[in-house]
């Protein structure tokens, strides 16, 4: 059959990307190996799901509101998040997941003849994001697998670069940069460009606001954040970002006008006063990567210190085959081809039981 004459106009770098690869769902898991009981650890989802309080106000939701548009500046959750992070309103963007964020600013900043910064092994968006701008990358190399931030800085001095992306901490190494170290970067960096501070796993870190004081000297500094991760809703999508209000003002320009819908916003906003459930998150976090990082010590299996809620590895057999026995016994984790790490695994921290389960296997394929 001959292409589609469609496809003849399609952008040379879009062709030639590869579609982002999520984390194999559990009933694809299910059908395909013939098991019943699955546990996906692979997109770095909260084991102990969403909280009581964001549960109970999906619950109380009434009966026609789904039938409604959602409030389209979100304006219950920008004030939510003003009041929790002492930031104006007018600072606050809302986002369809921060994904949508990262998206959006390569759509405001970014076009053919222009270039992105980022680093190597970072998220992947921020590839697909340059790319569906027709703009170049400046792919920057880790230096023991975290930003080179003094490089970084220099790659911005080209004068076609308009963005920067910094995933802080970083997925998928988990490694993470101070705010002093922040600041330094920003220092360096020229004042046309934007930076994404990308913060997706942020509370999981000690000091997680401190580079919000940032925002004050550096008009130039995009911090996104998502309720994804430590408030366990990522299957609502809503994130958040905080930057200069001039800023914002362009991104509304761009967004969707109703890219929140109503029980992202109500469940988010909820979230975000439940101080209780993120302690217990973090707490369930610390102790399971303590127990999987004294593991793999004890088998002499690399891996990188990390400061989310995941922990990357180097197994010693064949990376794509531990991979395969990890899914046969019923374990979905993470392959790193796609980061040019394909001698790399990357597993989500889980709860209790399916950390200890994690380790019997390993200490199996490993």
């Amino acid at each position: 059959m001959s292409p589609n004459p469609v496809l003849n106009h399609v952008a040379t770098q879009i062709r030639e990307l590869q579609p982002y690869q999520p984390g194999r769902p559990i009933s694809a898991v299910m059908r395909e190996r013939g098991i019943r009981n699955v546990v996906k650890l692979a997109s770095n989802e909260n084991p102990l799901g969403a909280g009581q309080q964001a549960l109970a106000a999906i619950h109380a939701m009434q009966s026609n509101t789904l039938a409604l548009y959602p409030d389209g500046n979100a304006t219950a959750l920008r004030q939510a998040i003003s009041r929790r992070l002492s930031v104006p309103e007018e600072c606050i963007i809302l986002g369809n997941g921060s994904n949508e964020i990262l998206e959006l600013s390569a759509h405001l900043m970014l076009h053919q003849g222009t270039a992105a910064v980022y680093s190597d092994h970072a998220f992947i968006v921020y590839k697909l994001a340059t790319a569906t701008r027709r703009a170049d990358s400046h792919i920057v190399p880790t230096h023991e697998f975290a930003h080179d931030l003094t490089a970084m800085a220099q790659a911005a001095q080209a004068d076609n670069v308009r963005l920067m992306f910094v995933a802080n901490p970083n997925n998928p190494t988990g490694t993470w940069h101070p705010a002093a170290k922040i600041r330094q970067l920003l220092e360096q960096t020229p004042p046309q460009v934007l930076v994404v501070l990308d913060e997706a796993y942020c509370e999981y870190t000690p000091g997680a606001d401190a580079t919000l004081a940032l925002l004050a000297d550096f008009p130039n500094l995009l911090i996104t954040r998502t309720f994804s991760k430590i408030h366990g809703i990522a299957g609502l999508r809503a994130g958040y970002a905080i930057a200069d209000a001039e800023v914002v003002q362009m991104f509304n320009r761009i967004r969707q006008p109703f890219n929140m819908n109503v029980a992202a916003q109500i469940a988010a906003e909820a979230a975000l006063g439940d101080s209780e459930h993120v302690e217990n998150s973090i707490r369930t976090n610390a102790e399971g990567m303590e127990l999987l990082t004294t593991a793999l010590g004890q088998l002499e299996v690399p891996f990188i210190p990390s400061y989310g809620n995941f922990l990357t590895f180097r197994p010693k057999t064949a990376a794509a085959d531990v991979y395969e026995k990890m899914l046969d016994n019923g374990y979905i984790i993470r392959k790193l081809h796609e980061y040019n790490m394909s001698d790399w695994l990357r597993v989500t921290i889980g709860n209790a039981e399916q950390n200890q389960q994690v380790i019997r296997l390993l200490k199996q394929f490993c």
